[in-house]
């Protein structure tokens, strides 16, 4: 695991937790040369119903309209739209990156930016992945589909840092293993699989407490830590006398988040 700083702790003096929205998973997917068909099988396999919302990052031909929210409405349920400058994320909905344009997502929201032909390598994917790990973090799940060079990756770590989950494409049935093999040789990937057991994953995912849908918080007042607050501390303290380990400079998400992906 690695060491991330904790968030300073809000004193009493603070005033009682504001209740937040209501936030859901949203699954970044990224994919370059051979990725459509990846993307044709993977949304062929969802229902309909996950309550996740989808984003598709694809290279495309800046100089050319994209038929990829066409060809995507073709094979799923889910309804397919383009994304447009200010667009919310919405659950079960599929959000399609347009041509020349890089897209984050900022408070649920997506953002545009035209592409800067500076003639640097374009890397849409990764900027796309570290917008979703600041804004999803736990609820954050990025997918690197076929494609040649290493786009994706860093985001994948970023996603990871953050506490969401990285998924890569099986290189053997992808049609450029560039994308998913640099992906998987950091070591951060949770799962990897053909694109039909991606689906299925994703599936699963979405019933998991980990990166279920979160309700507004209730407002609450200073008062002795959750039940399962002080389980946590209570095996800390034990990992920490018999085994001389020191987990308190790291995350909660960070030290449940390997037993929790198991099961």
């Amino acid at each position: 695991m690695k060491k991330t700083r904790d968030r300073p702790k809000k004193s009493a003096r603070e005033g009682h937790a504001r209740a937040g929205p209501v936030r859901f998973p949203v699954v970044g997917l990224g994919a370059s040369a051979g990725g459509l068909e990846a993307l044709r099988q993977l949304f062929a396999h969802l229902p309909g119903d996950l309550g996740m919302g989808f984003v598709v990052i694809q290279h495309l031909d800046p100089d050319r309209p994209s038929m990829l929210t066409k060809v995507l409405g073709g094979v799923t349920r889910l309804p397919v739209v383009e994304a447009t400058n200010g667009m919310r994320v919405e659950p079960d909905r599929v959000h399609v990156i347009p041509s020349d344009f890089d897209l984050s997502i900022r408070d649920g929201i997506l953002h545009l930016v035209r592409r800067e032909k500076t003639g640097r390598l374009h890397l849409p994917i990764d900027a796309f992945f570290r917008s979703l790990a600041e804004d999803g973090k736990s609820q954050a799940i990025g997918v690197v589909l076929s494609g040649s060079g290493a786009d994706g990756t860093a985001g994948l770590r970023a996603i990871e840092a953050a506490g969401g989950i990285s998924i890569a494409q099986e290189p053997e049935s992808a049609q450029f293993r560039g994308m998913p093999e640099s992906a998987i040789a950091t070591g951060v990937v949770d799962f990897r699989g053909v694109p039909e057991q991606i689906a299925l994953e994703l599936v699963r995912l979405s019933r998991h407490p980990y990166v279920a849908v979160q309700k507004p918080a209730e407002p609450v007042g200073p008062g002795p830590a959750p039940v399962e607050d002080q389980r946590i501390e209570a095996i800390l303290a034990l990992v920490s006398r018999d085994a001389g380990l020191d987990f308190s400079g790291y995350k909660r998400t960070t030290v449940q988040r390997r037993p929790e992906h198991s099961s």
